[in-house]
């Protein structure tokens, strides 16, 4: 779930549309995880990068993933440079 998720937030800062993004996220995250269930609950990009929240449950477990990516932040790092 956390790669899937990290891989819809990419999708989003490229310019895809977010509805593709998310259809993109649960294909992929539902043929690695077949039991339990996924739910998107926010995925769209910002000024400087993109927003996930994501839910994945089984039974009593739930697994709940916020991720953020901030481009500004990557782009400053001396990596970059």
């Amino acid at each position: 779930v956390l790669y899937q998720s990290e891989q819809a937030l990419y999708c989003v800062t490229e310019q895809r549309p977010a509805a593709y993004c998310r259809r993109m996220f649960h294909r992929r995250a539902e043929r690695f995880l077949p039991w339990g269930s996924l739910t998107t609950r926010a995925l769209y990009p910002e000024k400087s990068g993109a927003y996930i929240a994501a839910q994945f449950s089984i039974d009593k477990i739930v697994l709940t993933v916020k991720r953020r990516l901030d481009l500004s932040l990557s782009m400053r790092s001396s990596s970059f440079r």
